[in-house]
């Protein structure tokens, strides 16, 4: 067959190495169509070990990940694509972003490795991390978020406010993680036991994602917190938009209570 003609020509060893390389990256280009997958990366790795200047190196390189990619070999698939990324006559164009869509992913999730085995404060820093190599990612968002969490989970509260506020700078706009990173710069404010920011992000969350899910408990904690800073008026206005957006919360009633305990003030 074709492939074992390729093979009994690269045995003889031709005086014109061209012909070689040609015979090559024919065999395995048959082996990846016909579904052998496993031979053709074997054999789309060594051409690439060989000949990574090669015209035909390019294509032997987009064949041999998405070879790993049919198998669902994650392991070789992200190593070749730190190998990939290293040799600069490859590493460009279309497949450099081949590459770096692997090398994005894989990164990404290793994270989570971290967050697994309850490491909360190296999860934290892997997202961070990442978010810094890969400032152009889609997953930019969801990095940041997840670096927020797992600062929050280490309880390193200053580490999660400064994340939550670049999650807020970068994607407020962009990304409905955006407005939640606000939410959660506000409710660490809130565990960290600092009131009056709390209430400030609570308010400018309420302000800014009027129509986000955590209104209604942002405007409850606002109005909690202005009412025991003593910031009576602020409170008051608190109160009367959580009346005026939710009028059949079951909170309500004792919202209707509390600014007639303010007034008495």
């Amino acid at each position: 067959d074709m492939i074992n003609a390729c093979d009994r020509f690269v045995a003889m060893k031709p005086e014109e190495p061209e012909e070689i390389i040609q015979a090559k990256y024919q065999a395995a280009t048959i082996y990846y169509f016909f579904n052998h997958f496993d031979e053709a990366s074997k054999r789309f790795g060594d051409f690439i070990d060989n000949y990574p200047d090669h015209e035909l190196a390019p294509d032997s390189a987009q064949h041999l990940l998405s070879s790993f990619q049919l198998m669902k070999d994650g392991n070789n698939l992200n190593l070749w694509a730190e190998k990939l990324h290293g040799i600069p006559s490859l590493a460009q164009g279309d497949l450099l972003e081949i590459i770096n869509q692997i090398r994005d992913t894989a990164q990404f999730n290793q994270c989570f490795n971290f967050e697994f085995e309850k490491q909360y404060q190296k999860a934290a820093q892997c997202f961070i991390n990442y978010a810094k190599e890969f400032s152009s990612s889609a997953l930019l968002d969801k990095a940041y978020y997840n670096a927020a969490l797992n600062f929050s989970k280490a309880k390193a509260y200053l580490s999660a406010l400064e994340t939550n506020a670049l999650l807020y700078s970068c994607c407020a706009k962009t990304s409905p993680l955006g407005p939640r990173a606000l939410y959660l710069l506000a409710d660490t404010f809130r565990k960290a036991g600092v009131f009056d920011q709390a209430a400030a992000n609570f308010e400018k969350y309420v302000k800014y994602h009027p129509r986000s899910a955590g209104v209604v408990d942002a405007l409850a904690h606002a109005a909690k917190f202005n009412k025991a800073l003593g910031n009576i008026d602020a409170a008051i206005k608190n109160y009367r938009m959580f009346i005026k957006k939710f009028p059949k919360d079951k909170r309500t009633p004792a919202v209707f209570f509390s600014i007639g305990e303010l007034y008495k003030k």
